[in-house]
């Protein structure tokens, strides 16, 4: 008995799902035949345009032929178009095919340019007359569709117009080649894809077209590709250099690493900045560590040689038996040595941040390993976003020091929820600090943003004034920006309840007591701002002791 009831109950609730699934069906259809109804009726224009847009969603291949009644309408085309183009099946190709003879002008690139959207492979023959068309920006449009299209076809047809093609439309032709190239390459046909960027980089097409090619035959070649990439990175051409550095980072492999490495020695010293950076974004070994460094000439080097002599002496007891030398002006820029210790220079670093902070009106783009500010930083952070400058900060998405990750990510809810935008980027991991305001001042040095770096350590950072060497600077943040995670409230409001609790675990066991030097002072941002009463006066007066300096 309790069987049968218990399968009358299962069929039951099957035909009550199979009805409740077919209402939603039901009212779909019914839906587009009141769509399509507004569309045959004589309706305002701007009604029939919002029904296109709804037909986009719910439209199937009964709504084309009342779309496609709209095409030849210069005002309803492209709205008619936008349903066209999204919805399934071959009615839509075949309606938009036969738009082409019946349509000209502006109308009739949109219809080709909707062709190349739905990648009609029935369309090449037509299209392929388009090419002819008196119209050069017709033939264009025709061109490029081809190109997005990418089957052998239409490979061949863009291949064989590239030498004839009028002027005014070769550099759409090279463009489709680079697109079908693009495809060759996605299939696994390297070899194809190589040919076809061959012949577009030795063709008569702009530089544009030239540059798209010869990335394309670099990355086609995989490691035969670094004698071309070489090439570039050797060339007098700065959109030619600028395209090697780019390539740089997207070629994998230890011989590319190796031929950038080559390329230094004979760079000038601009280059060579440019270089080292591209060589800091390879990601050859995961699990390696990522600096930047750079070469100081100058006036500057006097300041530099003049901290270290203090700091031997400091070290060794023994007075320097030599003097900083002085260093003739070079270059353009002006820089400054800053000293940051928990002696007499003890905050002065930080005054430094917050007056730049403070005083920036369009940008602070902020990369640093390790990321805890003090609170005085956070205000000015959380100010400078309020009022419209675009705050950016870049970190490691995995630390080396995962109490210093965690303590991070603990307090980035205060700059997130004024405006800060905070991104992670991808290993390896990342130790370079920069510090950039407004594209013309720039401070790069040991000093990270966390209350240990600002106030116990003994750290040395320079100022740069200058917008050649900020904009190289602003361009090598920006493309890491570009392909790192940026980090939204919902996420960090959103971790698991043991995450969120785990800060408060590794201050327990972390076991700090009074009068203890702390192993880990980038716990998290209140336990730090707990322990710098105490242990940064405690180490002031210690190192000012042995300075001969008064506190």
């Amino acid at each position: 008995m309790r069987k049968t009831r218990y399968v009358t109950c299962c069929i039951a609730l099957a035909a009550a799902a199979v009805v409740t699934a077919a209402m939603p069906a039901r009212a779909a259809t019914e839906n587009e035949r009141a769509l399509i109804a507004i569309l045959q009726s004589d309706a305002p224009k701007k009604d029939k345009a919002i029904t296109c847009k709804k037909l986009a969603v719910f439209g199937s291949q009964q709504a084309v032929p009342a779309l496609a009644a709209l095409l030849p309408d210069k005002e309803l085309t492209s709205w008619a178009r936008i349903a066209l183009e999204a919805i399934p099946g071959p009615a839509a190709d075949k309606a938009l095919r036969e738009a082409l003879g019946k349509v000209q002008g502006r109308v009739l690139i949109g219809v080709i340019n909707s062709i190349g959207v739905r990648r009609d492979a029935n369309a090449v023959d037509d299209l392929k007359s388009q090419l002819h068309n008196n119209n050069a920006q017709v033939a264009a449009a025709a061109a490029l569709a081809l190109g997005r299209i990418g089957n052998p076809p239409a490979t061949r047809v863009l291949a064989q117009s590239l030498a004839s093609a009028p002027g005014d439309v070769r550099s759409a032709v090279a463009e489709g080649c680079v697109l079908c190239a693009e495809r060759l390459l996605a299939d696994g046909k390297a070899k194809a894809a190589v040919r076809l960027y061959d012949k577009v980089r030795q063709a008569d097409v702009p530089k544009q077209r030239v540059v798209e090619a010869t990335r394309g035959a670099i990355l086609a070649r995989q490691p035969a590709g670094i004698e071309l990439l070489a090439e570039q990175l050797k060339s007098t051409d700065k959109v030619m250099f600028a395209l090697g550095l780019t390539t740089a980072r997207e070629l994998p492999g230890r011989k590319v690493t190796k031929a950038l490495a080559a390329e230094l020695d004979k760079a000038s010293p601009h280059r060579q900045a440019m270089l080292l950076l591209s060589l800091a974004d390879r990601s050859d070994d995961p699990d390696r560590v990522v600096d930047a460094h750079f070469r100081m000439v100058g006036p500057v080097v006097r300041q530099l040689q003049q901290v270290f002599l203090e700091d031997w002496s400091f070290v060794t007891g023994h007075e320097p038996d030599r003097f900083p030398a002085d260093c003739q002006e070079a270059g353009s820029a002006k820089c400054r040595t800053i000293v940051e210790g928990p002696d007499e220079d003890l905050d002065k670093l930080l005054a430094v941040l917050v007056g730049a902070v403070s005083a920036a009106r369009r940008q602070v783009a902020i990369m640093t390993p390790y990321f805890i500010p003090p609170r005085e930083l956070v205000g000015a952070l959380q100010a400078a976003a309020l009022r419209g400058v675009k705050v950016t900060v870049i970190l490691p998405a995995k630390n080396n020091l995962p109490f210093v990750h965690w303590a991070s990510t603990n307090m980035l809810w205060e700059m997130l929820q004024r405006g800060v935008r905070v991104f992670l980027q991808p290993p390896p991991f990342v130790h370079t600090k920069l510090f950039l305001v407004d594209g013309h001042y720039v401070q790069v040095g040991s000093a990270n943003m966390d209350p240990r770096s600002l106030r116990l350590n003994f750290e040395l950072v320079v100022e740069i004034y200058d917008r050649d060497f900020a904009t190289t600077i602003g361009g090598h943040f920006e493309a890491i920006r570009k392909r790192s995670r940026e980090v939204t409230l919902e996420a960090v409001d959103g971790r698991r309840l043991p995450l969120r609790l785990r800060i408060e675990r590794v201050k327990q066991d972390v076991g700090i007591k009074a009068g203890h030097r702390p192993r880990l002072l980038m716990v998290s941002f209140s336990t730090l701002m707990a322990l710098r009463s105490i242990s940064s006066e405690t180490s002031a007066k210690k190192f000012a002791g042995r300075r001969g300096r008064e506190v």
